[in-house]
């Protein structure tokens, strides 16, 4: 899922959607980082993102979660480092 960080709280990435109309009402997302979980950039910041205090309010990621346990972050590649909007 392509999403945009809203906040990072201790182990917990909190998710909103990218593209929001605005008569429609969306859910945040939560997915759990854990010691297993891939951390990192695309491109140039794949050496510059390595772990969860890396990841910040604004950076646009992808996620990929658990099919077997429910909101466990597989894997998150981050797209910018920071947000122009």
């Amino acid at each position: 899922m392509k999403k945009q960080i809203v906040e990072v709280n201790d182990d917990i990435l909190v998710l909103a959607v990218l593209k929001i109309k605005p008569d429609e009402s969306y859910v945040l997302v939560e997915a759990k980082i854990t010691d297993k979980t891939i951390i990192t950039g695309f491109g140039v910041n794949r050496f510059l993102i390595d772990d969860i205090t890396d990841l910040k309010h604004g950076q646009k990621v992808r996620v990929w979660v658990s099919e077997d346990e429910k909101n466990i972050a597989e894997k998150v590649i981050v797209y910018n480092l920071i947000n122009f909007n």
